[in-house]
């Protein structure tokens, strides 16, 4: 009996996303056209299953036949690590990334995968992210005997299912995503810029102001002159460089003074990211310290 229900961790899909990118950009061993293929571990419980974790696949395409071949031994050993670990996986189905479904999926699901699970799930993963689409690039499919001895894929409907502390480490990743692409410190920038724009123009309004005063085209207004006084005394600038001093002397120190502003706001920036990697680090540690000391001891998993 196949599966009824598929449970995937955001986690699972975001590794293998990863796997993808990494193959296609050049990071693997791999050909950037190479398929991707990789092993999911869970729980199946009936028809029931819930995926947790995955590992990518090792496989050979340089066979004299064609077709992909993975070791078995590799497999066996991946399946021997997960369940040492987590007693409670087993190896449940596996994944790839294509267009659409081929026939070398079902003889991969039948040659190898149903070596190790007795009903696999297979993800497939569409390459064609579409961004029309308000839905994950995502299949889950289990292989049924229809005649004889032919199996097709058939649909199943899957869902994402996440723990509460996923939920909220997903959710604190998402608060921490840069904005329209931005880091930390570009945003920082972006915004010391913007301000000194804002300060510009309204300096520029101020000196064209008291240019015209100064010139009786307009009245004198001994307020804004205090004012525009205080400001110029409130600058580096007209207490740090004399009158012998060039404007070369004055762009050095205004450089010099930026790339120490800058310095600062990146430090900062770098020091916030490692306090949260290490508030991260320590949640985990909590969490899974105790299950892995259990687990390596002959203990149950959660």
């Amino acid at each position: 009996q196949g599966a009824a229900a598929v449970g995937v961790s955001p986690l699972v899909i975001a590794s293998a996303c990863d796997h993808f990118a990494r193959v296609a950009m050049g990071g693997s061993k791999l050909p950037k056209d190479a398929p991707v293929y990789g092993l999911l571990f869970g729980i199946q419980s009936g028809s029931q299953v819930s995926i947790f974790d995955s590992a990518e696949a090792i496989y050979d395409l340089n066979s004299p036949t064609g077709h992909a071949l993975f070791p078995v031994e590799h497999i066996e050993k991946k399946n021997a690590l997960w369940t040492a670990v987590f007693t409670d996986y087993k190896l449940i189905g596996w994944y790839a990334f294509a267009d659409e479904l081929h026939p070398e999926h079902l003889r991969i699901q039948k040659k190898y995968i149903s070596l190790f699970s007795e009903n696999p799930i297979f993800l497939l993963f569409d390459k064609n992210i579409s961004s029309v689409e308000n839905k994950l690039p995502l299949t889950a499919y289990v292989d049924e005997q229809v005649e004889g001895e032919s199996h097709i894929f058939v649909e199943v409907p899957f869902h994402v299912q996440s723990s509460q502390i996923e939920k909220i480490t997903m959710d604190t990743v998402m608060k921490s995503i840069p904005t329209d692409g931005l880091s930390e410190l570009e945003m920082a920038n972006k915004s010391s810029l913007s301000s000194l724009r804002q300060l510009d123009k309204r300096l520029s309004i101020l000196v064209k102001t008291i240019q015209l005063m100064h010139e009786n085209k307009l009245p004198k207004n001994h307020e804004l002159i205090r004012k525009a006084s205080k400001i110029c005394k409130m600058l580096n600038s007209s207490s740090s460089i004399s009158t012998t001093e060039t404007k070369s002397d004055l762009r050095q120190q205004f450089d010099e003074q930026l790339t120490a502003d800058l310095m600062t706001t990146f430090l900062s920036t770098v020091t916030k990211s490692n306090l949260s990697l290490t508030e991260v680090a320590d949640v985990y540690s909590l969490i899974y310290g105790d299950f892995q000391t259990n687990a390596m001891m002959g203990g149950g998993g959660f």
